[in-house]
């Protein structure tokens, strides 16, 4: 409270131009004039502001599903933190990088995108940043199962009495459940 006193925040410590009150991540000054009268000089008081990051808070859902032939995140999340509005909105209020090793992650290198096959089961490293927060690390095992292929046996020919030929044919069975469209 500056009880009725003029001040003013500045970006610098030669308190030159004058900036809007700060809510940014950042170091900041503040000068207080006092009123000069016959009992006080008006020397102007400044003192150093900074503004440090806040923690966000995650929970991660990883990808657990059997496999789809589709490409997906290896994980969704639902981040919490403090702005102007309450939340922070993916892809606007903030950003998610996946790697394939906790060292990637670290060196900021081989990003992964998505994840699609069964191959693609395995752990990822993930780093969440966004303006005025403090970088969230975490990991992620991602699950994708296999798909039980069903083999329909109408019309499928078991068994064959012995008829001399080396050319009979087995016939009959379609492969119909469990086939991803386009494989």
């Amino acid at each position: 409270a500056s009880n009725g006193l003029p001040y003013a925040f500045f970006s610098a410590n030669g308190c030159s131009t004058g900036i809007t009150t700060p809510t940014d991540v950042g170091v900041y000054y503040l000068k207080v004039t006092l009123n000069e009268n016959d009992k006080y000089e008006a020397d102007p008081i400044v003192k150093k502001l900074e503004i440090t990051n806040a923690t966000l808070t995650v929970a991660e859902t990883p990808y657990t599903a059997q496999y789809d032939g589709a490409a997906h995140k290896p994980a969704a999340f639902t981040v919490t933190g403090t702005t102007a509005d309450g939340t922070l909105t993916l892809g606007t209020g903030y950003t998610v990088k996946f790697y394939a090793s906790e060292a990637d992650r670290t060196a900021g290198q081989n990003e992964i995108a998505n994840v699609k096959n069964v191959a693609d089961s395995k752990t990822y490293y993930y780093v969440i940043s966004a303006g005025n927060y403090d970088d969230y690390t975490g990991s992620v095992t991602v699950k994708i199962t296999k798909v039980n292929l069903i083999i329909v046996s109408a019309g499928l020919v078991t068994e064959r009495a012995y008829d001399t030929t080396t050319g009979a044919a087995i016939t009959g069975g379609n492969v119909t459940q469990g086939v991803i469209d386009g494989e």
